[in-house]
């Protein structure tokens, strides 16, 4: 009960309460008219009628009142409090949860629980038949197989079974016994039990392990029910040399397949044992790939920048051309319009054009810098071809043909004249190149041809230094060692167009400068011709203007890789005269002449053996053999062309 805000307990409300004196609890109660007094006199008491209290004491009286009034109000039970209920029923039903887990558990072990019982088993191999045994040994006789000991039972009970039951219960019973005899017979008891006889011949081998008895399978073809286990052993070989690979237990998943590359398992047995790869022949193939492009994940997601060409070319300038070459010409219209501008330096280089030579302009003065450039490129006979992101600086087809028609011609091959220009046509054509990159191959492959067969040469020295290169590797012995990256080992070809390392870097700036400004003059100093592959630099979302700032206190090779290796470009030499700029992936890539060494009789194994370079290496090549130099013209990218001493190692001399 509650009164007010404050807790009251009902043990706290006591007989004594009711009855008075707290020492009559002990006592027997008073009786009801005692009671009925004593709570009538008290002045609590609300005053009564005459009429109502003698109707109330008359039926007090009665016997039925007496009889219906007999509640114990002195039982401990009425007066326990409603939390000292609330226990005793959360401790009954505690007790309850917790027997009737423990029946479970019990019920759950004797369910789940090992059987002690063993589940029959066939341990031995049977006896055949009298018959079966005539049949394996044509030597025995009729006196020999009733001499036998019976291998019948002997038990009355079991003589309604068939004769030819086998009597597997008897070989349960063995299992236990070693030494037991398989055979039952009257003389059995006279023989000595720790000899045992040798087993007949018509027995099977020992099964080698338990088979439960609902699988070993009938013999239908004996015709007499009984029952023959195939031997354990022959059973396994069989299972393992008779897998079927097309199992789809055995197969891959087709969601997998392509994780079993990195896990390095077997696809068709995925469970099969690890094995040892065995030692590499001493002339195993060892290629080195091709560098990577290396990008970063952000630049592939960021886009480069778009860039309005027409708008660019109506930029207005007055400068003074004279004095500048051509390539430092190209640098500043691509500093000043911000639109990068490819030099086709291999059309030009093997036309003769030179990169280096001085532009002019006629009419100096202000005007768009596109009109300028196309007046510079008219002078020169050269044409600026538009394309989407840049502008391409080459020579029409027809002028290409006209520079080099004199390299193209065959008539100084004499009497051959007829053969090598199929050999040229066949070679060219096995390219998929445009017909103005065909042009420039065609001159090349013909003067590298005359220089295979010992004539003289039409095309100019540097421009063939360029692009194409000697490879005899066969005369000499290479000392054996691995394959290295660079020249720092005999058994590789130096690069073709080495690193810069040296040259002046100019006096240090004060202030940023663009990246085409610092290129070209940087190459000024040194009295060389810049190439760019903005190609390159626009994969990695650079432009003419690219702001930069070097440290001019060193080397120029140690200035610009410093400079240009956060942007993964390198600086290489193609000679004095020539710099070129691009990614080291580009440059192994870019394609190479090579002459290769007199063949002899090998020729067709060191053809091959270059093919096999190349398909390891994941790259397209063109080798082809001349019968009249008996040396071969390959079109092999730069990075297999450093490999060629290593990979005709086993041919060498």
């Amino acid at each position: 009960m509650v009164v007010g805000n404050e807790n009251v307990d009902s043990e706290e409300m006591t007989q004594s309460d009711v009855f008075g004196d707290a020492s009559n609890l002990g006592h027997v109660a008073p009786d009801h008219d005692t009671l009925q007094e004593a709570f009538a006199s008290s002045h609590y008491a609300p005053p009564v009628e005459s009429g109502f209290a003698a109707h109330q004491e008359s039926s007090a009286r009665t016997p039925h009142a007496s009889d219906a009034d007999d509640t114990d109000w002195e039982s401990a039970g009425n007066w326990s409090s409603e939390p000292s209920q609330r226990r005793k029923k959360q401790l009954l039903i505690g007790v309850a949860a917790l027997g009737s887990l423990l029946v479970l558990g019990i019920l759950a072990a004797w369910m789940f629980g090992d059987s002690s019982t063993p589940e029959p088993v066939a341990m031995q191999p049977l006896a055949t038949t009298d018959e079966d045994a005539n049949i394996d040994d044509p030597q025995r006789t009729t006196e020999d197989v009733e001499n036998e000991p019976s291998t019948e039972a002997t038990n009355p009970d079991d003589s309604v079974a068939n004769d030819n039951t086998l009597p597997i219960d008897n070989a349960l019973s063995d299992r236990g016994n070693p030494n037991a005899q398989l055979d039952e017979s009257p003389n059995a008891d006279n023989t000595d039990p720790t000899t045992t006889e040798d087993p007949p011949t018509s027995m099977q081998p020992n099964l080698g392990g338990p088979i439960p008895t609902d699988l070993i399978p009938a013999d239908i073809l004996g015709g007499n029910g009984s029952i023959v286990p195939p031997p354990a052993d022959q059973n396994k070989n069989a299972d393992a040399d008779n897998v079927d690979s097309n199992d789809p237990l055995m197969e891959m998943p087709a969601g997998l397949e392509v994780f079993t590359q990195l896990l390095d398992l077997p696809g068709a047995a995925p469970d099969a044992p690890p094995t040892t790869p065995q030692d590499a022949p001493a002339e195993e193939l060892m290629i080195e790939s091709a560098a990577d492009a290396m990008l970063d994940p952000m630049l592939l997601a960021t886009p480069p920048p778009e860039v309005n060409i027409d708008n660019a070319l109506k930029f207005r300038v007055a400068i003074q051309t004279e004095g500048y070459p051509l390539s430092d010409f190209i640098l500043v219209c691509s500093e000043l319009t911000q639109v990068p501008i490819q030099i086709d330096w291999v059309t030009l280089d093997l036309a003769d054009i030179s990169v280096a030579q001085l532009v002019r302009d006629d009419k100096p003065g202000w005007k768009p810098i596109g009109d300028l450039m196309n007046t510079v490129a008219q002078h020169l006979g050269l044409t600026f071809e538009k394309e989407p992101t840049r502008l391409f600086l080459t020579i029409s087809e027809a002028a290409m043909k006209q520079h080099l028609g004199d390299a193209i011609s065959v008539d100084d091959f004499g009497d051959e004249k007829d053969s090598a220009q199929k050999w040229i046509d066949q070679f060219v054509e096995s390219t998929e190149w445009e017909e103005r990159e065909r042009i420039g191959l065609r001159a090349l492959v013909t003067d590298c041809l005359r220089d295979a067969r010992g004539m003289p040469t039409k095309l100019s020295a540097n421009a063939r230094s360029h692009w194409s290169a000697r490879a005899e590797c066969l005369d000499q012995p290479i000392p054996s060692g691995p394959v290295v990256r660079r020249n720092d080992e005999p058994d590789v070809f130096p690069d073709h167009w080495p690193l810069l390392e040296g040259g002046e870097s100019g006096p240090q700036l004060d202030t940023a400068i663009a990246l085409a400004g610092l290129l070209r003059h940087t190459a000024r100093v040194n009295q060389a011709a810049c190439l760019v592959n903005w190609d390159d630099a626009r994969q990695r979302r650079l432009s003419p203007g690219q702001l930069v700032l070097p440290y001019a206190n060193q080397p120029a090779g140690a200035m610009l890789a410093k400079s240009l290796a956060p942007m993964g470009l390198q600086t290489r030499v193609a000679d004095e005269k020539h710099w070129w700029v691009g990614t080291e992936a580009t440059y192994d890539r870019m394609p190479l002449l090579i002459i290769g060494d007199e063949l002899g009789p090998r020729r067709d194994e060191i053809i091959a053996r270059i093919n096999e370079a190349a398909a390891r290496a994941d790259t397209l090549i063109l080798v082809k053999h001349d019968p009249v130099s008996d040396r071969y013209l390959g079109l092999v990218p730069r990075f297999l062309y450093r490999q060629l001493p290593a990979i005709l190692k086993p041919f060498a001399n």
